[in-house]
């Protein structure tokens, strides 16, 4: 949902699929008490590069409120323990 999401919002534009994977893993990793990855466990992981999952991450951060819709927070995730940038 998060990737269509982005698609429309233009997000992705540019981007590799890897990339966006692993910002939307990094972001929805904070969504919920105890889940909470670093850029650096992504990375090992994706081998997509810790500044790469970090900017990428700071553009869905900016638009958490349209990416984050009501349907996505059903399962009790919380906008709120999203670090900032």
């Amino acid at each position: 949902h998060l990737n269509l999401t982005m698609e429309v919002l233009g997000i992705t534009a540019g981007k590799s699929p890897t990339t966006v994977s692993a910002s939307i893993i990094y972001l929805a990793s904070h969504l919920f008490p105890g889940t909470a990855k670093s850029p650096k466990d992504i990375s090992v992981v994706s081998g997509v590069s810790e500044s790469t999952i970090r900017s990428t991450y700071r553009e869905l951060y900016l638009r958490k409120d349209e990416l984050l819709t009501p349907d996505v927070l059903l399962f009790s995730a919380s906008v709120n323990l999203l670090p900032t940038m």
